[in-house]
């Protein structure tokens, strides 16, 4: 899993990720397995914080720090 940028519009951020060579778009509302495929199954997205460079993901209840990869 990869974080490779940034997109903000009408004050909501959005992530530019990369998974299993996969490149795709992530918001507050994406769930792995649900309504993205760039997300492990399960997962999804508690924070996206372009000012720090760092996304929240939740998995399993676990909460992982992924830093903006360049």
């Amino acid at each position: 899993f990869k974080l490779k940028g940034f997109i903000s519009f009408k004050n909501k951020d959005h992530a530019l990720v990369e998974y299993k060579k996969q490149k795709g778009i992530i918001d507050l509302n994406s769930v792995g397995g649900v309504n993205t495929t760039v997300l492990p199954k399960k997962a999804f997205v508690r924070d996206i914080n372009p000012s720090q460079e760092e996304i929240y993901l939740s998995i399993e209840g676990e909460i992982y720090t992924i830093k903006l990869d360049f």
